[in-house]
Parts: structure tokens; sequence; C-alpha cells
């Protein structure tokens, strides 16, 4: 449902607000990924074997959450957000899923027991172009 002529009221209460240039309310699938607990593991273990498990983790995560329509929109060490349109819930859901049991298998490969989890919001967002200035 987009609506980019949604106004919002002001901060302080004093009127409305427009939304920024290029943004519009969407009806969205977010999702955010975490694995537990890496930060122990990854300080105690070699830097080229956590960069390996990042790699690992980052094409697993891909090859799971992309093809039923999901869009990983960014990664943090091993943490990650995704989007994807409400027709797609189901199989997106689903496909976090079958990445979080791959990634607690693949986890353990190098060592560390770790879960992966999980949350899943759907509802309406403000989607476009943010950051700093020249990185929206």
């Amino acid at each position: 449902m987009r609506n980019p002529a949604i106004c919002t009221p002001s901060p302080d209460g004093d009127g409305a607000v427009a939304l920024p240039p290029n943004c519009h309310i969407d009806t969205l699938g977010i999702a955010f990924f975490d694995l537990s607990p890496f930060a122990e593991w990854s300080s105690s273990e070699d830097d080229a074997r956590v960069a390996s498990f990042f790699v690992e983790l980052y094409r697993l995560a891909a090859e799971h959450i992309e093809p039923p329509g999901g869009r990983i929109v960014k990664v943090i060490g091993d943490a990650g957000l995704v989007v994807f349109v409400v027709d797609d819930a189901e199989a997106v859901i689903f496909a976090l899923c079958d990445f979080a049991e791959e990634a607690r298998r693949r986890a353990r490969d190098y060592g560390l027991d770790a879960y992966l989890s999980v949350n899943v919001h759907v509802g309406p967002v403000v989607a476009g172009p943010f950051g700093p200035p020249g990185q929206e």
C-alpha cells in the first residue's frame, strides 16, 4: 500500500512534516538475524578463520533468503537485516528457518556451538534512501 502523500506530526507537535524525498510508506516484511554467542568465540579465534566463517555465513544467507524473494539489506558481522514483500512472507520465513538450521550446522564445523536467532515483523514502514549524505 504505497502512499507517498502521508504526512506525520512533527516531533514538536507544531504541524505536519511530509515524508523525505524519494520515500514512501509500504507494508513490508522485515527480518533480523543474529548468531549467538558469536562475540566470545570470534575474540579468541584466528582472524582469518573468523573471516572464512563470515564468507560462509553470508553465502548461506544469500542462498536461502534471496530465491524466495528476500533481500539482504545489510550485514553487520554475524547479524543481518532482510526485507521482503508481504506476498512472499511465507516462503521467506520458511527460508529463514532453513538458513538458521544450516548456519548452526556450519558454525559447528568451525567449532562454534551457536544458534541463529531470527525475528520477523510485518507492517507499515517508511522506505527509501537513508544514510549520510552521498551514501543513501
